[in-house]
């Protein structure tokens, strides 16, 4: 089967003219937003913008003396940049220009953010927002959505009603992971003059809401543009939940690694697409929603500040828990246990409900298993079934 790469290789040739705007291009899109374009794309405030070209040009030259490739990215996979070179190279993308690329991340506010506009060949601009990274803060700021507006949200909004302002023409909103919630909130709250600008907004397994954070009513003011694509095996977009049926889409992987998007499986202009998501990962939705609304937003919170200063003992990224390792691993093991019981008993409940009851078990224990356990979950990302690295 073939992945978005394939895509770009396969149909690049092809102009917006000749293959209007689809699903897959809004997944290569978000994919874009993951990519370090600090200095190489205009900030929010300076002035111009670069083509694609031109900025998977400066990428390879900025880091032709990077050692590995995920440094280079903040991280995240070697193939983060191929869908920039592969643009670069197709008649589709490689004259769209890119511009407003905006970075933040802030663990004191405890805020990770990142967007950038697309301006395509049809006259739309694509607002693109990045998913959640390795960091424990952007982690923590998904969890912190169950109680209460993040900060992030916050500034996708403003980002969107920046744009509005700065640009003519159509406006497509769409982000993977973190990133879908984040354009379905700067949508659904944004004003009048950007919603009836606004055709398209597109989340790719993305996190939903709680009734306290995004009112139905905005919702529905742009339900009928929004489109859900979620994997087969769907945890993140699972997670408080979003009102529709998603379309259900097929991965070259399996398990919780589904998420990663460069693993979706394309044909032609379309996702492959599966009947329905995975009993396993329902079974974890069921858990995860029930163990949110069965308590108030101050146990929420209590529930994140424990989870994530558990995680963050072992350093402020998975990158960094891993390279500590084996000695990060024991200390996230002995904050765990350190748990007020409740606490404890939920996040048991959620990691079994997804990684087994031998996982949760062995957080709580010591020796041997912790590391086994934690590196399954933090541990750098093996190969695919397709063998490429996993994203």
């Amino acid at each position: 089967m073939a992945n978005m790469l394939d895509y770009l290789d396969w149909r690049g040739d092809l102009t917006l003219a000749q293959d209007p705007f689809n699903e897959v291009d809004s997944l290569v899109l978000c994919q874009l937003s993951y990519c370090d374009l600090k200095g190489i794309v205009p900030a929010p405030g300076e002035r111009g913008s670069v083509s694609v070209a031109t900025a998977a040009r400066r990428f390879d030259e900025a880091h032709a003396q990077e050692a590995t490739a995920p440094d280079a990215v903040g991280g995240f996979s070697p193939l983060t940049p191929e869908p920039l070179r592969r643009m670069a190279a197709s008649r589709r993308f490689r004259h769209a220009t890119l511009s407003r690329y905006d970075e933040r991340l802030d663990d004191e506010m405890g805020e990770q953010f990142a967007a950038i506009c697309v301006r395509l060949d049809d006259k739309s601009t694509y607002v693109a927002f990045r998913g959640t990274d390795d960091t424990f803060t952007g982690w923590r700021e998904d969890f912190s959505m169950s109680f209460t507006v993040v900060g992030s949200q916050e500034r996708a909004l403003a980002y969107l009603e920046a744009v509005r302002r700065s640009v003519r023409g159509p406006l497509r909103v769409g982000g993977h992971s973190k990133g879908g919630n984040l354009a379905v909130f700067a949508a659904a709250r944004s004003g009048w003059a950007t919603q009836r600008r606004i055709v398209d907004v597109w989340c790719h397994d993305g996190p939903g809401f709680v009734d306290s954070t995004l009112d139905v009513r905005a919702l529905e003011a742009i339900e009928p543009r929004i489109h859900r694509f979620v994997p087969e095996f769907c945890v993140v977009g699972q997670m408080l939940g979003l009102r529709g049926k998603p379309a259900v889409v097929a991965s070259a992987t399996s398990a919780i690694m589904q998420h990663s998007a460069l693993n979706w499986q394309v044909m032609g202009n379309r996702f492959v697409r599966r009947p329905a998501i995975d009993e396993g990962a329902l079974r974890f939705g069921k858990v995860f929603n029930e163990a949110v609304s069965s308590h108030d937003p101050a146990w929420r919170q209590r529930f994140t500040d424990a989870f994530f200063a558990a995680l963050s003992a072992g350093g402020s990224s998975t990158t960094e828990v891993f390279a500590g390792a084996p000695g990060s691993y024991m200390r996230i093991a002995r904050a765990y246990s350190d748990m007020e019981p409740d606490i404890r008993e939920a996040a048991n409940q959620v990691l079994g409900s997804l990684f087994g009851e031998s996982f949760a078990k062995a957080l709580a224990a010591s020796g041997g298993p912790v590391g086994s356990a934690l590196a399954g979950l933090l541990g750098p990302r093996g190969a695919s079934e397709d063998g490429h690295p996993e994203p």
